[in-house]
């Protein structure tokens, strides 16, 4: 039996109090009762600060166990400097790029730890870059710039190890939505909550199904984006139902390949053709019957008859076929 695990965070509770969102703690919830009914084994964290996000992580990354399946989900502020990707935790006031990387959790850091504890596949869904527009008018953006100086509000390009997908809500260098139909999620957190349990699909089908729904909810302003080093097909839920536990024969499922099969049973094959014609054993001619009609011996349980015509020879009998009757 696989073992599956998941960390789910959600940050609401920004300061200053006009960093703040709305649908973060709601999605981490949604995402770890929906993740729990698949089969995971989950964390959800709400509302933590610089300390307590490194704990977490910290907890999480050692409990990983060699060959499970980890899914990682963070729904937030986030935002990139020099090309690494931070985490923001509660307080964000004072953050800079000077003092990012003390102050922030880095997102390629942690990806790393989780590898290095060699499970099977890790699943990061990082959704963040979420900039609302600010409650107050211009003294409020000139705070916002001066709380994240120097930083940028999207996501860099990140490197996956191997077996990772990394999942961006929104593509690199861009922002994500915090609204969605139900003005309970973020408008990604939404469509993976509609398409994570469904069944007998791999991994990758269903982000591609959560991509391009969004992608037209937001009519192409918001498209989320991937990176992913995973050469197998994974599936979280069975063809069993939400609730069946993922085997490892339905987790990695092989296609055969055509070129082997036909150099490695080109014999077999070959006689079964042969097989396929009756031995005529003392037979040196095929049986007559009336009329000249061929009669193929029958060899019931082991051979059929072979199902070639055979043209009329010189041993028919003459002119059966012309025979009149006055």
């Amino acid at each position: 039996m696989t073992y599956k695990q998941a960390l789910s965070i959600g940050i609401n509770d920004y300061s200053p109090s006009y960093l703040r969102l709305r649908p973060c703690l709601n999605d981490a919830t949604d995402m770890h009762h929906a993740l729990q009914s698949i089969g995971f084994h989950t964390q959800c964290e709400r509302d933590l600060d610089l300390k307590s996000m490194k704990a977490a992580t910290q907890r999480f990354v050692r409990s990983i166990r060699p060959g499970s399946v980890v899914l990682f989900y963070f729904s937030g502020h986030g935002v990139q400097s020099d090309g690494n990707n931070y985490l923001i935790p509660t307080n964000a006031v004072g953050i800079c790029a000077e003092n990012i990387r003390s102050t922030a959790i880095d997102a390629q850091k942690l990806i790393n730890e989780m590898h290095e504890r060699r499970p099977r596949l890790i699943i990061c869904v990082l959704d963040c870059c979420r900039t609302d527009p600010p409650t107050e008018p211009l003294d409020a953006r000139s705070r916002y710039k001066a709380a994240l100086a120097g930083t940028r509000g999207g996501f860099a390009p990140m490197q996956a190890p191997p077996s990772t997908i990394v999942v961006y809500a929104c593509a690199a260098d861009d922002t994500a939505s915090p609204r969605s139909r139900n003005g309970r999620n973020s408008l990604y957190t939404y469509h993976l909550l509609r398409y994570l349990r469904t069944p007998n699909t791999d991994i990758e089908t269903v982000l591609r199904y959560v991509a391009a729904a969004v992608q037209k909810d937001s009519e192409n302003k918001q498209i989320p984006f991937r990176y992913s080093s995973c050469n197998e097909m994974i599936y979280l839920v069975t063809k069993q139902g939400v609730n069946q536990k993922m085997l490892p024969y339905h987790m990695h499922r092989k296609p055969r390949d055509p070129y082997l099969d036909a150099s490695q049973y080109r014999h077999r094959r070959a006689m079964s053709l042969y097989h396929a014609q009756p031995p005529m054993n003392h037979y040196q001619y095929p049986l007559n019957g009336y009329f000249g009609a061929p009669v193929y011996p029958q060899f019931h349980g082991r051979y059929n008859a072979s199902p070639m015509p055979r043209a009329p020879s010189r041993y028919d009998s003459p002119y059966a076929h012309d025979l009149r009757y006055y």
